[in-house]
């Protein structure tokens, strides 16, 4: 059904084209692809869980200094705000390293058919659509009004959820 969807969408080439491609990871990395093998002998080492939990063991912390009292032009929250950026890229980074490893969608063991991988992946996106709402800048086209701040404390809210990261050790 998949199939013929595709070639009335895209045509039978293209089809071909995906079909040749369907081991490749992102339809970019081949499985001999030293980067993506590389990338795959990293994450099955222990070190690499381990450092990913340091820093989400981290993350855990700097989310309890958060509170709602801290004046917005102050050293704390400074501090709070850098290493929640410190902290989306390196989820970041760790969730392109999965991704190139062992896929996106397609295949066996991809990123997207472990559930933790589902709630990290929701997570970092979270995260990333947080540092854009938050750091409008003075020159922002986006107008600065209660409705886009609103939509700002939600995501800072949503952040809360990255203590759920904090669970990934009883996998």
């Amino acid at each position: 059904m998949s199939r013929t969807l595709i070639i009335r969408l895209c045509g039978e080439r293209f089809y071909h084209c995906v079909e040749k491609r369907e081991n490749y990871s992102l339809y970019l990395f081949s499985p001999e692809n030293r980067l993506r093998k590389g990338l795959k002998w990293l994450i099955a080492r222990k070190p690499f869980d381990y450092s990913v939990l340091f820093f989400i063991a981290l993350n855990c912390i700097t989310l309890a200094m958060e509170r709602p009292s801290i004046p917005p032009i102050s050293f704390e929250r400074e501090f709070l705000n850098t290493t929640n950026y410190i902290f989306t890229v390196i989820f970041s980074i760790e969730m392109v390293i999965k991704i190139i490893a062992s896929g996106l969608i397609y295949g066996p063991d991809t990123y997207l058919h472990t559930g933790w991988n589902v709630m990290d992946g929701f997570l970092v996106i979270i995260s990333v659509i947080d540092l854009v709402t938050m750091y409008r800048g003075p020159h922002s086209a986006a107008p600065i009004n209660g409705d886009s701040d609103a939509a700002s404390r939600i995501f800072s809210m949503l952040r809360v959820f990255r203590l759920l990261r904090t669970l990934r050790p009883l996998r």
